[in-house]
């Protein structure tokens, strides 16, 4: 089966690249370009390097935490492109446009590491949430103004700031609504060109993630801001597929970025959730930590992705 090109990228910045380099490489996708939404500029990210058109960046400059710009050290062939959150939505909206003019594509996979980008608004912590949220709904966009099939992503699901009877609970309202599409265990071959990219900056997430794809439990070495030692959940292996036009549709924080765009963000408190997913937290809620570990299992490995969802 040949896939048709796809766009790939990250949708929060650090290395989460690096997960689509590993799912390029195991389901032999054939990306036509990068596109990442980055934290820029912004103290932690200054702006990336050269603008290809208003709204649009080409990352070049050398930065720790920018791993886009160090792309071209694995894939020398690949045009990488970058849009910058921190930016007023119609400059936003005028690079996306100018992305699709340059490459149409039918099909994205973005990617996120940790699990922020699947935040819905009803949690107790959210996590550094903003450039996913506002990556998320930009890619809302693409999907209803353009008709783009949007993919997310996820590794390391819950490493970072996810309370475990919140995670199971949201993981489950996920695939009892149809949201979540399938789990993927990438292969230790693919890791090869992600390796590389961990060892040129600072990212503690992608390196949490290869080597839980590896087999270890536990990681007694620093990794970037990650202290030592670091526990491995047995889930951090696998990639969760989500379909992103209809999680940002079922999440209030990533609906209010998408209609009033990083202003909508400031100051967000937890939501009231919904009735099912209220029942599914309270039903987790009191469930012992290895009974609930044992239930993200289940959710995860119940449904195989079927590479169906990246044919034309």
């Amino acid at each position: 089966m040949v896939l048709p090109l796809v766009i790939i990228g990250g949708i929060g910045g650090g290395g989460d690249i690096g997960l689509a380099l590993v799912l390029k490489d195991y389901l032999n996708l054939i990306p036509a370009s990068v596109l990442s939404f980055l934290n820029c500029p912004s103290k932690k990210l200054p702006v990336p390097g050269k603008k290809a058109y208003k709204g649009l960046w080409i990352p070049s400059v050398e930065h720790p935490r920018l791993f886009e710009a160090k792309l071209n050290v694995m894939e020398p062939n690949l045009s990488v492109f970058a849009i910058c959150t921190r930016e007023h939505w119609n400059v936003v909206k005028r690079g996306l446009d100018y992305f699709m003019k340059l490459f149409d594509p039918k099909i994205t996979l973005h990617t996120d590491l940790g699990g922020d980008a699947i935040v819905l608004g009803y949690e107790s912590n959210f996590g550094s949430y903003k450039t996913d949220a506002l990556g998320r709904a930009a890619l809302h966009y693409l999907s209803t103004e353009y008709g783009v099939r949007v993919y997310l992503a996820v590794g390391n699901v819950g490493a970072e700031a996810w309370k475990l009877h919140e995670l199971v609970a949201i993981l489950k309202y996920l695939k009892e609504e149809g949201v979540f599409v399938g789990s993927i265990l990438p292969s230790k071959e693919s890791l090869v060109k992600a390796k590389l990219l961990a060892s040129l900056g600072c990212s503690g997430m992608l390196p949490l993630y290869l080597n839980a794809v590896e087999g270890k439990k536990v990681v007694e070495e620093r990794l970037c801001y990650l202290k030592p030692p670091i526990k491995i959940k047995p889930w951090y292996k696998y990639s969760l597929i989500f379909d992103l036009k209809e999680l940002c549709e079922l999440s209030p924080l990533c609906m209010k970025a998408r209609r009033e765009w990083i202003g909508g963000l400031k100051g967000w408190k937890s939501l009231e959730p919904p009735a099912k997913l209220k029942e599914l937290l309270k039903y987790y809620e009191d469930m012992g930590e290895t009974d609930i570990e044992n239930e993200i299992l289940k959710i995860i490995e119940s449904e195989a992705l079927s590479t169906s969802i990246f044919e034309d």
